[in-house]
């Protein structure tokens, strides 16, 4: 899949854009505050149905403007030619749009434009906290498995109605015998995520032990998927708990509590690695996702990055660039060095350069 023209109208500060993209890099350059990072926080916006930049809706509407639009033409393997919009204005409506019909669900925008984001906050999959890994997880295992957001759906709703419950139980509104319906339920559905989550994890670890010995050779890193909950069926752990809970209030047990460990030398990755080697271990991690929807559903991805190359020294960023190149991805990238270094790195097809400047795009040469 790749986008092949890019419409932006009234987003930050780009009044109206209309940008041509190549199915290779499309690198953009300007000082900073011109635009550049705008244009990919569009394309997130389009694919994710939110900003990377915060989640105030308003702040993305430019000043003096009434409403924002995103659009996008985009080639799919399967599907051919179409087109996917979205639109939100100052009072807090919204709309999405496919093929020109209103009223899709982001989820449905989110298959056509399967959008993996490398941004200067990358390292946070090392850093941060687990749930940030279990977003990038789920990433992942959705656009393996698209029925896959149903099923986590329905997981989370159930979460949510059992956790209204053991309020209830410790009120004296309702009983444990009440809660083990609830366990049943919830056991089960937290089952089929967990199993899911699990099967990708086979594929994704190999992804990224392949990469990250390209990316950092003198680097041994485990990434072990914790499901949350011990080896026993989940309803058992839950009708164990649940005396537990009932007074803490909520389930503290199941997917929901889920991480991705990453160690190092025997110990966590998070107290050991530099900042720069933890952010080229995220990178790995984006890269093998990236790789890994390319390998299992024959489709590509596209890529955004912002701040190629920051805090990373210039050999372990020509290792990068050569990584990103053979995935094969659609690139739209925004940095400070030359073109000509970024662009050597894709011979098959010819990078595409655009100059923003104050809101506005101009491709170059």
């Amino acid at each position: 899949m790749a986008i092949t023209r890019l419409e932006i109208t009234q987003l930050r500060n780009v009044k109206r854009a209309e940008i041509g993209l190549g199915p290779g890099l499309n690198y953009f350059y300007g000082e900073n505050g011109a635009g550049k990072t705008a244009i990919l926080e569009a394309v997130h916006l389009l694919a994710r149905g939110q900003s990377f930049r915060g989640r105030d809706k308003n702040n993305l509407i430019r000043e003096g403007g009434e409403r924002m639009v995103v659009r996008a033409l985009i080639e799919d393997e399967a599907r051919g030619a179409c087109s996917v919009g979205v639109q939100r204005k100052r009072n807090g409506d919204g709309r999405l749009l496919i093929d020109g019909r209103d009223g899709g669900k982001q989820s449905e925008i989110a298959v056509l434009v399967p959008v993996q984001a490398m941004l200067p906050t990358v390292g946070d999959l090392v850093f941060g906290n687990p749930s940030v890994r279990r977003r990038f997880l789920d990433w992942g295992v959705f656009h393996v498995k698209p029925s896959y957001i149903e099923g986590l759906r329905t997981y989370l709703r159930l979460l949510r109605q059992r956790n209204a419950l053991l309020k209830s139980v410790a009120t004296g509104r309702a009983t444990l015998a009440e809660l083990g319906v609830w366990d049943v339920r919830l056991g089960e559905a937290g089952e089929r995520v967990s199993e899911d989550r699990s099967r990708y994890m086979l594929d994704l670890e190999q992804a990224f032990q392949n990469i990250l010995q390209i990316l950092e050779p003198d680097l041994d890193i485990a990434c072990i998927y914790r499901r949350g909950w011990s080896d026993l069926p989940l309803v058992k752990v839950l009708g164990e708990m649940a005396a537990k809970e009932v007074k803490w209030g909520s389930t503290r047990v199941g997917p929901q509590r889920a991480d991705l460990t990453l160690t190092c030398q025997g110990g966590k990755a998070s107290a050991i690695l530099s900042r720069g080697q933890g952010k080229l271990v995220a990178t790995a991690m984006v890269l093998a996702q990236v790789q890994l929807l390319v390998s299992s559903q024959g489709r590509r991805t596209v890529l955004l990055i912002d701040d190629l190359g920051a805090e990373i020294d210039q050999p372990r960023v020509r290792r990068m660039l050569k990584v990103i190149a053979d995935t094969g991805a659609q690139v739209l990238a925004t940095s400070t060095m030359t073109p000509d270094t970024v662009s050597a790195f894709w011979h098959d097809t010819p990078p595409k350069m655009f100059h923003v400047k104050q809101g506005e795009v101009f491709p170059e040469p």
